[in-house]
């Protein structure tokens, strides 16, 4: 008897492969077996030589760092939820949103302290690698701040 993948299976194989060749230089992969195939290849960037190596974001001209996705998925954030809206000052490393691959959800994170200027992505739009998110202005904590979600406890005095 001949048994083919179930979807579950098929899914779980692409997670599986999608896993293994993030983070590395691999362009290209195949995986076959019987009764399926699977190929994941991705796309080069101009200007880059074929050796694997991703291209270092420019520096931007002004005080702005664009967020993009390291993931391929569901972009779940922007205005409403949990996340900070557009105008919201946030510290580095505060989630702005996910990206919902094969279920599992990968933050996307404030590379630094600032405000966020623009949510280029609408909430459950689909996002590619490399696709621009988020906008932020890089900018001080205002004066007589605390940082959002520090809670400094006063001491009772009595």
């Amino acid at each position: 008897m001949n048994e083919t993948p179930s979807q579950h299976e098929a899914i779980d194989v692409i997670g599986e492969a999608l896993s293994a060749i993030r983070g590395s230089s691999i362009s290209e992969l195949e995986v076959e077996w019987e009764g399926g195939s699977l190929r994941i290849q991705r796309e080069t960037t101009r200007g880059v030589l074929d050796t694997g190596a991703v291209p270092e974001p420019q520096s931007p001209i002004d005080d702005r760092e664009v967020v993009s996705s390291e993931h391929v998925g569901i972009f779940h954030g922007g205005a409403g939820g949990p996340f900070p809206s557009v105008g919201a000052w946030v510290t580095e490393g505060t989630p702005l949103g996910e990206i919902e691959t094969l279920g599992m959800r990968n933050a996307v994170t404030a590379p630094i302290d600032g405000r966020v200027e623009e949510v280029l992505i609408e909430d459950g739009a689909p996002v590619e690698y490399g696709q621009r998110l988020v906008v932020m202005r890089r900018e001080p904590l205002p004066a007589g701040s605390a940082p959002p979600g520090d809670q400094t406890e006063i001491e009772d005095a009595t």
